[in-house]
């Protein structure tokens, strides 16, 4: 069993062991780039030793990164999000998916399927939906109880978990099996979601506004 040293699970060499899997760099590429020997690549991801500061430039312009990442002081990889992450905590692609979303409405014209609202003014109404935080923990709890259900299989025999279950009865609760439940959650996500869609309003192309109330002749 391998002894890792008490810095092991400092910021850099935790970065650092990332970012190698992510690249999918060896240690002796990394080593020629920079241009020390392999084994000191090695004592870097164990944090048995530090880079210099003319190392670690080397080692930011080889994954072409910004050193408040490759410190571990940031999760995102591109300087220019790092504020709106820190206020946000979204991540870079979510991020680079809200650029597309602007950038979309600023390049093309509008198209038939394009005159009731843009994709920013419907993205904007579900993000002010009051429902929009009741989605989100539905979609928090499904995947909490799906994962669960994943464990459980994992680590529990079919008989153990029949035992629990019988066990939970006996003491008069009611048992649901974690699947049903994750099922339960994600059916409430697309309710959710249908509602906050039908309430969003419809912009026409003289900018007035039509609200859900008003009759559309939809059935639903």
């Amino acid at each position: 069993m391998k002894i890792h040293s008490e810095n092991y699970h400092q910021p850099f060499p935790k970065r650092l062991r990332q970012l190698m899997d992510e690249y999918g760099v060896n240690q002796q590429e990394l080593a020629d780039f920079v241009g020390v020997k392999r084994q000191t690549i090695a004592q870097w991801k164990d944090g048995k030793t530090t880079p210099d500061i003319y190392n670690f430039q080397k080692i930011k312009a080889f994954f072409k990164l910004p050193y408040d990442y490759l410190l571990g002081e940031t999760e995102s990889k591109q300087p220019k999000n790092q504020l709106v992450m820190e206020r946000l905590g979204l991540s870079d692609d979510a991020i680079g998916m809200l650029q597309i979303v602007r950038s979309n409405n600023e390049s093309k014209e509008k198209t038939s399927a394009e005159r009731y609202a843009s994709q920013s003014e419907i993205l904007s109404g579900i993000l002010e939906n009051p429902s929009f935080l009741a989605l989100l923990e539905y979609i928090q709890n499904s995947m909490w109880m799906l994962r669960c259900a994943k464990d459980r299989q994992e680590n529990l025999s079919v008989e153990e978990a029949e035992r629990l279950e019988k066990l939970l009865r006996q003491s008069g609760k009611t048992v649901l099996k974690l699947e049903e439940t994750g099922d339960f959650y994600l059916d409430m996500v697309a309710r959710i979601f249908r509602q906050m869609v039908e309430d969003l309003p419809l912009f026409s192309l003289t900018g007035q506004d039509y609200s859900r109330d008003h009759e559309r002749g939809w059935n639903d």
